[in-house]
């Protein structure tokens, strides 16, 4: 019996001894974890501050990007309107002086029928002065 008592004392002792090593590691364990969380923390903040900082960034990129392709744009928007103006401008130009060109040659044209009319006169009485010319000819030859 006392065997078996004293078997039990010293199986209750090293379990009391078990427990303390456990006791200790479970502290160990527990001081461990708090750092890992306090660490997993801080680093959740950071990880949360650099996507912000990286959103923001790459918002502002974005943002800048565009501003600039906008210029870009209004700028040729701007160029192609003075290259319409310029080309209107020489449109009208070479319209205008096609008109007067037109005009110039409507009026050549007028004063060349003009002339035809008075060398068509002309002509007509030149031969009809032709014909009476013959005819007193004629009779001046028949009178002799």
């Amino acid at each position: 019996l006392k065997d078996k008592a004293g078997d039990r004392l010293v199986q209750h002792i090293e379990a009391y001894l078990d427990n303390r090593v456990d006791c200790s590691l479970l502290l160990e364990d527990a001081e461990a974890k708090e750092t890992a969380v306090s660490e997993l923390e801080r680093l959740e903040v950071e990880l949360t501050s650099k996507i912000s900082t990286a959103k923001e960034t790459a918002r502002m990129e974005a943002e800048v990007a565009f501003k600039t392709r906008e210029l870009e744009l209004s700028e040729l928007v701007e160029s192609l309107r003075s290259r319409i103006r310029d080309l209107n401008v020489a449109s009208w130009d070479r319209e205008n002086a096609m008109k007067h060109r037109v005009d110039e040659l409507q009026q050549a044209l007028q004063t060349s029928r003009s002339e035809v009319n008075k060398l068509q006169a002309a002509l007509d009485a030149l031969k009809t002065s032709t014909v009476s010319s013959e005819k007193v000819f004629a009779s001046m030859a028949t009178s002799t």
